[in-house]
């Protein structure tokens, strides 16, 4: 991941991505979710927060897909 140059956030148990509560990262197209973003996320925790990414993302492209149809 550090080929990326996302941003990072500095916790007590290392450094990790940062990540808007979304998903988001610092980058418009990519999203992270468990370990990477959340040093203390489990599996279940890990899962909710894929679900709820995973949402975020299809809009996403969703967004993308309309105003790539509507510009001239």
């Amino acid at each position: 991941l550090a080929s990326l140059n996302l941003a990072r956030a500095d916790t007590p148990m290392g450094s990790f991505l940062a990540v808007d509560m979304m998903g988001r990262t610092s980058d418009d197209r990519i999203w992270a979710v468990g370990n990477v973003t959340n040093p203390a996320a489990n599996v279940p925790a890990s899962i909710g927060a894929g679900s709820m990414t995973g949402g975020a993302v299809n809009a996403a492209l969703v967004g993308w897909d309309f105003d790539r149809s509507v510009s001239p």
